[in-house]
């Protein structure tokens, strides 16, 4: 039996258009494939749904192969209107999805309880064996992070479960005695002294800034797709101001990458617009002769007057203007998440990309994007 790696991810549309057509099917009926698996809408509604059911029922009709409404879910998020039209059973979330959890929302750490089980099955089945210690790592390193990695690639594990695998691996290699090694000595690289296991922490977040780069290359898959299409929907639409966007506290904005946060790299730590001193949060957003500039430019496009220098000053301008209920305090918060958000993706396309930062460019999208987000909310005008 052959397995084909990530097979929806990775499959050509074009490919499967000539197999389609290469197999005799219908233009009309080729289109429609073609139009569900490469396109990045999904949305949902009532009729929808009535549409899939007349369907099944001409099916029925037509070749007597009917659905077990019995056997069959219906899985729905977020969705108040009334479906017992379809005769088919609720289902409830999360549900399990080629062996993991899929809901509608963050798992709680007791969605987690399938690894755990998956874990422990193989442990149990291992316990009857007189394993040394360099088979126990074997184990650990081949099977359990094997398992443990397939989870990893698609969530970014709770400290507790990942707390949680590591007693149950420790307790395993040391049979429950006293360990003779820190676990984080063990994880380290066999060439610095440790046994070569996979530090889990370090592994997940190596696995979540993978899937930050495919959204931010804009991968060719249909998962990344509706990220980019549910991401910008987000933004234009206005929704979230307040209640999806939370302000950024000072730990998040010192968390960005700035050059002060990577001392450990053999890098210019000059600012990437003005190269005069170090590149800080408090620089590169507020002090930096470019970023001025476009600030200036921002507060004259909305009409705003203050001003601020620091990451503080920032965060309780934000937090002050986004539980306003008026459009003029939306203005405020909404030019802090937009400038903010443009800089950093202009200072990164200078220092990665060699692309010119432009006062102009820069501080144009800053203010469409205000003005997108206003209009949505308040098509009847903001100054009302």
């Amino acid at each position: 039996m052959v397995d084909i790696r990530k097979a929806y991810d990775t499959v050509s549309w074009d490919f499967l258009k000539e197999v389609l057509h290469g197999f005799g099917f219908p233009s009309i009926f080729t289109e429609w494939i073609m139009e569900c698996v490469s396109t990045a809408s999904f949305r949902g509604d009532v009729s929808s749904v009535g549409i899939m059911m007349n369907a099944l029922n001409e099916l029925e009709g037509t070749s007597g192969l009917a659905i077990s409404a019995t056997k069959s879910k219906l899985f729905c998020a977020g969705v108040r209107d009334d479906l017992s039209f379809t005769r088919i059973p609720n289902g409830t979330l999360p549900v399990r999805y080629l062996g993991v959890p899929l809901d509608a929302q963050k798992l709680k750490v007791s969605c987690y309880t399938p690894l755990f089980d998956s874990i422990n099955k193989y442990i149990s089945a291992w316990k009857g064996f007189s394993l040394s210690y360099a088979g126990k790592l074997e184990l650990i390193a081949k099977v359990i992070q094997g398992v443990v990695a397939y989870w990893m690639q698609e969530f970014s594990l709770p400290p507790t479960v990942i707390e949680s695998i590591i007693s149950i691996c420790r307790k395993f290699l040391w049979g429950g005695k006293r360990a003779l090694v820190s676990w984080d000595v063990i994880c380290r690289p066999k060439d610095e002294g440790g046994l070569g296991l996979r530090n889990l922490k370090h592994w997940n977040n190596a696995f979540m800034t993978k899937t930050l780069w495919n959204i931010h290359t804009r991968k060719e898959t249909l998962w990344i797709r509706w990220s980019m299409t549910f991401i910008y929907g987000m933004w234009t639409s206005g929704r979230g101001i307040r209640e999806e966007t939370s302000p950024p506290s000072c730990v998040v904005w010192r968390r960005l990458l700035t050059k002060s946060n990577v001392i450990f790299m053999e890098i210019d730590k000059h600012c990437s617009f003005c190269g005069a001193t170090l590149e800080d949060i408090n620089h590169l957003f507020f002090m930096c002769p470019f970023s001025k500039q476009v600030w200036d430019r921002v507060r004259d496009g909305v009409g705003i007057a203050r001003n601020t220098a620091s990451i503080k000053g920032a965060i309780k301008w934000h937090h002050r203007d986004s539980r306003g209920t008026r459009p003029r305090s939306k203005i405020g918060a909404l030019a802090i998440m937009a400038s903010v958000f443009h800089l950093w993706k202009t200072r990164n396309a200078l220092y990665f990309d060699q692309m010119a930062a432009d006062v102009d460019r820069t501080s144009t999208m800053i203010l469409k994007n205000i003005f997108q987000v206003m209009y949505r909310l308040y098509p009847n005008g903001w100054n009302a």
